[in-house]
């Protein structure tokens, strides 16, 4: 098996007096994987991370993040088969993509509360089906 992928996590901009990781990032990533070997075959993500813009909260970051993942030939074809063979109805994966909104809020140093909005478009790549996902994370370091 083989792929090819790449990677790209730039600082765009960060206030005069901001530490390192305050400021505008932006992160993608994209591979492509043979068609023939691989559940998916397209991959490609990316977002931007807003952090420590509010002099009030420094600690506190804001991302918006985007994911396509596209299922390969092969796994379309074999749905197509299975669906003509037992007669049974069934789904031809296609894609799932997602857009993922974020925010982590130091409550105090050392822990933050983290809620998160996800959408999903086909999720598992079932065309017939989208899903809205809504969480909250919570850390603690001690």
């Amino acid at each position: 098996n083989n792929g090819i992928y790449a990677v790209i996590d730039q600082q765009l901009w960060r206030p005069n007096a901001g530490g390192p990781e305050s400021g505008i990032s932006f992160y993608a990533r994209a591979s492509l994987s043979p068609s023939e070997r691989n559940l998916i075959s397209a991959f490609i993500d990316g977002g931007l991370v807003f952090a420590g813009l509010n002099p009030q909260r420094p600690d506190d970051r804001f991302g918006a993040g985007f994911v396509y993942a596209r299922y390969s030939d092969a796994v379309r074809a074999f749905d197509r088969d299975t669906i003509a063979f037992t007669g049974l109805p069934g789904v031809i994966r296609d894609y799932e993509a997602n857009l993922e909104l974020t925010y982590v809020a130091q409550i105090v140093p050392g822990w933050t509360v983290q809620p998160d909005f996800q959408y999903v478009w086909h999720p598992s790549g079932d065309a017939r089906r989208n899903a809205t996902v809504v969480g909250v994370r919570s850390l603690l370091r001690y």
